[in-house]
């Protein structure tokens, strides 16, 4: 891997900025052709200081920029490479040592490439007591690195692949503003706000579940579509025999009758998934204040984010409880056990033998929820002890916290999942607290840190 990189600014009377950088890198990470190992990268960028300019004049904003730039960067993937890497073994069925092949050649491999446009405006207002900063940005990314499932003949399922071409737009605010700043109290306040939109323009290769539709289900990625979407089936709840249904695409009622039934895959078309939405946050959000009286000092910091779903976990069917008992999710309790029961509950009877139709109940209407958030990150409290009752001490200054963490969350499903501890086993992020100080001792060159306390369990 070889790099060579440059960069320079040049600014004309403080008012007309321009800035570049260009990258040339060599890699033999991909493949053997050497067109696929050379990219250079570059990206330029202007401002212009409006407020510096002789005709601006204005009592309540001193500060304005209009900002643009367009740039190309790259990403690769260090995990493969142009030959076969193995590693040695020892087979069980095997006599003697051997090679088995841990990383194949891909030869074809190219760089992910994104070209990026940002337009931005910065605002100052009253002597930046308030301070504005709108971004809006374009990001087109082509032959995007992603996992993909390989052919069978090289021995593994899944390889890295130049997969697809994806566009993302976007607007990113930032406002800082200086509340109230007195002799004694001080009170300040960062907001930020993200909103992002993509959407797949093209898919280089037809996946394997492109034509079973049975295997289509899950988070993918169509041409057409929001990138890293679910596509789920529709569950239209249990019949009188306690048996689930989805709803097709032609709107009839599929029962997914318990046992080895091929026949319920075979009915399963293209047609009866649906996108779900996507499973990455269309918005987040943030808000901190810092506060301080005297010696006395507190921060907070809530944040949040939207426009995504999750899939919950649940009990979608399994081979048989009461034949082979085995872990299950508490909403088997819930299970179908008579007629009627289909009125009030929509979990399979656990006495049933299921095998492809949980799969099928997974990715369904059943388990998507709603992922929006807010959350109260961080509470933190301080207190500076004045120097003047350290006077007499070799401590030079010190300082204690009160740090809190997950305090509180809102959340948009009512399930009690916690987006963002979702599929770490967990339903909720515990709340987490800690005690520390922090001292330098007179003379000392550098301050010295040092924080103690424990965090609750529970």
């Amino acid at each position: 891997y070889f790099s060579l990189y440059g960069n320079y600014t040049y600014s004309f009377k403080n008012r007309y900025i321009l800035s570049g950088s260009v990258r040339l890198d060599q890699s033999n990470l991909f493949g053997t052709d050497p067109k696929y190992r050379y990219k250079p990268f570059w990206s330029v960028g202007g401002k212009w200081r409006l407020s510096e300019e002789g005709f601006f004049n204005s009592s309540v904003v001193n500060n304005m920029a209009l900002r643009v730039s367009y740039g190309i960067n790259g990403n690769i993937s260090n995990t493969y490479g142009p030959f076969n890497m193995a590693e040695f073994t020892l087979p069980y069925n095997l006599k003697s040592p051997a090679l088995k092949i841990s990383t194949p050649a891909i030869n074809d491999l190219r760089w992910e490439k994104t070209a990026t446009t940002n337009a931005g405006l910065d605002l100052g207002f009253f002597n930046n007591r308030i301070s504005l900063s709108l971004d809006y940005y374009i990001k087109q990314t082509k032959d995007l690195l992603a996992l993909g499932m390989a052919d069978p003949t090289q021995g593994f399922s899944s390889l890295m692949y130049n997969e697809a071409n994806i566009d993302n737009k976007g607007i990113e605010i930032g406002v800082n503003t200086v509340n109230i700043q007195a002799k004694k109290f001080n009170w300040s306040t960062r907001i930020t706000f993200n909103h992002n939109k993509n959407m797949v323009t093209r898919v280089y290769r037809d996946e394997f579940y492109v034509s079973t539709p049975y295997y289509a289900a899950g988070i993918r990625n169509f041409e057409g579509m929001p990138a890293n979407s679910f596509y789920i089936y529709t569950y239209a709840g249990l019949n009188e025999e306690g048996y689930p249904m989805i709803t097709t695409g032609n709107g009839d009622e599929l029962v997914l009758v318990p046992g080895f039934n091929e026949e319920v895959i075979d009915q399963i078309d293209a047609r009866d998934l649906h996108n779900g939405g996507t499973s990455v946050p269309v918005y987040s959000g943030s808000v901190i204040n810092n506060l301080t009286y005297g010696p006395f000092g507190l921060s907070f910091m809530f944040v949040g984010s939207g426009g995504h779903v999750l899939l919950k976990d649940s009990y979608n069917g399994t081979g048989g409880i009461y034949l082979n008992p085995a872990y299950v999710h508490a909403d088997a309790a819930k299970g179908w056990k008579q007629p009627g029961d289909e009125a009030h509950t929509g979990i399979p009877d656990v006495r049933e033998l299921y095998v492809y139709q949980p799969n099928i109940l997974l990715y369904s209407t059943k388990n998507v929820i709603p992922g929006d958030f807010i959350r109260l990150r961080e509470l933190i409290f301080t207190y500076t002890i004045p120097q003047q009752a350290l006077k007499k001490t070799f401590i030079k200054g010190a300082r204690f916290n009160l740090r809190g963490n997950n305090l509180f969350l809102l959340t948009r499903n009512r399930q009690g999942i916690d987006p963002e501890s979702h599929g770490l086993g967990a339903r909720h992020d515990r709340p987490q607290g800690s005690l520390g100080h922090r001292a330098a001792r007179r003379g000392d060159r550098h301050r010295a840190n040092r924080t103690v306390g424990r965090r609750p369990t529970c």
